[in-house]
């Protein structure tokens, strides 16, 4: 096709891309206003604290005091992913701990090792009072857990610290993608 022939049949449905265009930054500017998931994140960090007892005697215990708060990265990782630990905090939301609601909460659960000694968690939902909820109830059974379980078995000197109080976001998708998206949809 000739540039002449290209010209002439948009200039012969101008009115009619004008109004494509116009429906799909209205579909764009649509899907930019409604409202995304919102986002509780926090970070952890694990320490332990060197045996004041044996430092005059065992220079090296820093070290080792660091290495065990790195090993037990893992344990509070997997004690925050267990499905025990995530029924107990349904169970004090009052939601029933059955299958779907347990899914429901792993899937919008995000918890990672940020580096050696820290966790990130990110708690993903529609309601930012209910993501600050279900972080805060589920950082409490962890740690408390957690101690408890040092003080009977393990480590007294091991303990978990949050390092600030978790940050509450609202997702957005950028405009461009929102009205690329509607002008998209609309032709």
């Amino acid at each position: 096709m000739e540039i002449k022939i290209i010209l002439k049949e948009i200039k012969n449905n101008i009115y009619q891309l004008i109004y494509i265009i116009l429906i799909g930054l209205l579909l764009g500017t649509i899907f930019y206003l409604i409202p995304k998931n919102y986002y509780t994140t926090g970070s952890l960090y694990i320490t332990r604290k060197a045996d004041q007892n044996r430092i005059p005697y065992f220079k090296y215990d820093g070290y080792y005091a660091q290495q065990a708060a790195i090993s037990f990265t893992e344990t509070v990782i997997a004690t925050l992913e267990s499905t025990d630990i995530q029924g107990q905090t349904l169970n004090e939301l009052g939601i029933n701990p059955n299958t779907s609601n347990l899914k429901w909460l792993k899937r919008n659960v995000n918890i990672r090792k940020s580096s050696p000694q820290s966790v990130s968690i990110t708690i993903n939902g529609n309601n930012p009072d209910k993501t600050n909820i279900i972080y805060n109830t589920l950082l409490q059974n962890s740690v408390y857990n957690l101690e408890n379980i040092n003080k009977i078995y393990g480590d007294n000197f091991l303990s978990i610290k949050q390092i600030a109080e978790p940050v509450t976001t609202q997702y957005y998708y950028p405009l461009y993608i929102c009205l690329g998206v509607g002008t998209s949809l609309s032709v």
